[in-house]
């Protein structure tokens, strides 16, 4: 009962801080172009694509939303211009 009355567990406070880091790192290595796939693949406690996923979207929601739409938008743009990189090289054909 003593715990209750000075904030609850520390130990799960440094849980909740480790978890917010993780998610940091999950969003700069999908900033930086990495998949899903890849930020779980980065050994900072996230297991799956899924999980990766959702550590991008709870620090997205984290940050400035100003600055969640920059991020966003530029990711987009680089999706838009790998599209455009494979339909040119898709229309290209055999030479």
């Amino acid at each position: 009962m003593e715990q209750a009355k000075h904030g609850g567990d520390h130990s799960s406070r440094a849980a909740q801080l480790q978890a917010r880091e993780n998610e940091q790192k999950a969003l700069s290595r999908w900033l930086k172009g990495a998949t899903f796939e890849q930020v779980a693949a980065a050994g900072f406690g996230i297991a799956t694509a899924n999980g990766a996923w959702r550590a991008v979207h709870r620090a997205l929601a984290r940050i400035p939303k100003e600055d969640a739409d920059q991020a966003r938008e530029a990711q987009l743009a680089r999706l838009q211009a790998l599209r455009l990189l494979l339909w040119n090289h898709a229309g290209a054909g055999p030479h």
